[in-house]
């Protein structure tokens, strides 16, 4: 008995060997490969290509689905904010030049046409405070649907949220301890002021202010008008955000929702 060594493991008799030296399974390998027709490569080619072409068009329609959605959410918030901010502005207008050219026309003895008080059955905050909130959750709606549109079109739809936000945030720290300052020297309050030059300042002041408010309205207007009227632009690729991104952008969607609820909760 011979032992079997590591060279005689791998050895081959020469009669199975081919005169080209491959074994038999090589050349019926090789002899199916060479037998394949021309045609029956053409076939495989086209299947493989009719299957990426498959499965690149439903990429493609799955994308363009999803940002046929994103238009139409963000053309909707838009058409709604397009005709909010014609409304705010316009009664804004008519609020400065009627309203307050009335009760700023000579202060102190003028402020009692402020439209406050049992003379006044509507409150005109009761107007402008769900109508601006209106506004700013429709201007915060477009951007986010909006998100993936080119920088070019999305400042414009920041721009509107910016104006809508920084009205309200004179609204509240500027106009509401000013308004509650002239409302109680009309009523005649005990702690209202009785220095007549300072009431007139702060007429006079209250009415700049709201030339600001106009400013920036009419800004938020055009901005939106500006966004909605320009075609659809295409929508980039959807990317990976990091996570402190994402709580960044949760974060100032949670503050802008808390301001609306705080502003609202003022009627």
């Amino acid at each position: 008995m011979h032992a079997i060594g590591p060279i005689a493991m791998f050895h081959v008799e020469p009669s199975r060997v081919g005169g080209d030296g491959r074994l038999p399974s090589q050349e019926r390998t090789s002899r199916s490969r060479s037998t394949l027709p021309e045609g029956g490569h053409r076939a495989v080619s086209a299947v493989a290509r009719t299957e990426m072409d498959r499965n690149n068009g439903l990429r493609t329609a799955r994308a363009s689905g999803n940002g046929g959605m994103q238009q139409k959410w963000t053309r909707a918030f838009l058409w709604i904010s397009v005709v909010v901010w014609g409304l705010l502005v316009g009664a804004k207008l008519f609020d400065l030049r009627v309203l307050v050219g009335a009760w700023s026309a000579s202060p102190p003895e003028s402020l009692s046409l402020l439209p406050y008080g049992p003379r006044w059955p509507v409150d005109t905050g009761e107007f402008f405070i769900p109508i601006s909130a209106a506004l700013l959750l429709a201007t915060l709606g477009a951007l986010i649907a909006g998100w993936r549109t080119p920088a070019r079109y999305r400042v414009l739809l920041a721009l509107s949220l910016a104006m809508i936000f920084g009205v309200l945030i004179l609204t509240v720290t500027e106009f509401w301890p000013r308004n509650a300052a002239l409302w109680g020297v009309a009523r005649g309050a005990p702690n209202a002021l009785h220095d007549r030059d300072a009431i007139i300042r702060m007429a006079h002041e209250w009415v700049v202010l709201d030339w600001m408010r106009v400013v920036l309205g009419t800004v938020g207007f055009l901005a939106s008008i500006r966004a909605v009227s320009v075609p659809f632009p295409p929508l980039g690729q959807p990317t990976t955000t990091s996570l402190p991104v994402k709580l960044a952008y949760g974060a100032g969607i949670a503050a802008v929702l808390a301001f609306v609820v705080y502003f609202v909760g003022k009627l």
